[in-house]
């Protein structure tokens, strides 16, 4: 979501979201639970050595997945709902452009768009081929509210390489990536850049992402749990839905497979296999 523009640039609208989306049903329509896990942070639990638990969730579902009650309650604290209903009431949540990239995840569409209708926000999906998607959500000027696109990995077990990329002021520029929610945005940036800054400004978590950088052992991995919470709960700036798994198919030969942590499949220099043959 573009912290930017309305109706995103308030938070409770975001949160509303948040709560409505139904992660179930998003995994299904994408293969299952053997193709990918339902997120419920912006940090695989790997990344952060598990240290936030299976428990961990700021928007469980209400057992029918998506819980709208949560969603109708933060939404009638917004600014959008003026008939305090828990709908989002005005124009700017009509016509919402919801970009995506054709293929598999177009899957997501209607289910987003269905949950999105129950608290008044209306999308319209735009799916465009893979390039070309990226390229919109990238190009400022284009003022994307809405994008299903985003997330990646990290080259290296720890948060900074994906949260510096995603979430530092630095990294949001008129192309290129990857600052999709232009969380950080400042006046200056705004005016240069020739796109909109809202009256309430833009939370900016530079200094956080520098605390965590600045540390190493334990308190640098409690810092980047800090912030995966901080993130999901004060900035709110996406909706992170799954977690991809490889799924990797191999035979009782192979003696030795381990995963690279860079491309998240197998290392080809520490595999063994064995043809039991005799000596």
């Amino acid at each position: 979501m573009n912290l930017a523009l309305p109706p995103f640039n308030d938070i409770h609208v975001r949160k509303a979201v948040a709560y409505v989306i139904d992660h179930a049903a998003i995994v299904d329509a994408l293969g299952g639970t053997i193709k990918a896990q339902i997120a419920t942070g912006i940090f695989p639990p790997v990344m952060l050595q598990n240290k936030l638990t299976a428990s961990y969730n700021p928007y469980p579902s209400t057992g029918e997945h998506g819980n709208l009650a949560a969603a109708k309650a933060q939404m009638k604290l917004s600014a959008y709902d003026p008939k305090h209903d828990g709908m989002c009431d005005v124009s700017a949540c009509r016509n919402i452009i919801f970009i995506n990239a054709q293929g598999q995840f177009t899957a997501i569409d209607p289910i987003v768009a269905n949950d999105l209708a129950k608290i008044g926000i209306m999308i319209i999906p735009r799916d465009l081929e893979t390039g070309a998607a990226f390229t919109a959500i990238e190009t400022v000027k284009n003022k994307v509210p809405m994008s299903a696109l985003g997330g990646g990995y990290a080259d290296y077990p720890d948060g900074y390489g994906f949260a510096e990329a995603s979430y530092a002021s630095s990294a949001l520029a008129a192309t290129g990536c990857c600052n999709y929610s232009w969380v950080g945005l400042t006046k200056s940036q705004a005016k240069s850049l020739g796109i909109p800054y809202p009256p309430n400004g833009v939370p900016s978590v530079d200094s956080r992402l520098a605390m965590c950088e600045a540390l190493s052992g334990a308190a640098r991995l409690d810092c980047w749990v800090a912030f995966d919470k901080y993130m999901m709960t004060k900035v709110v700036s996406e909706v992170p839905y799954l977690w991809g798994n490889y799924v990797n198919i191999t035979a009782p030969d192979v003696t030795r497979y381990v995963v690279d942590q860079a491309t998240g499949s197998v290392s080809l220099t520490q595999i063994a296999v064995s043809n039991n043959a005799a000596p």
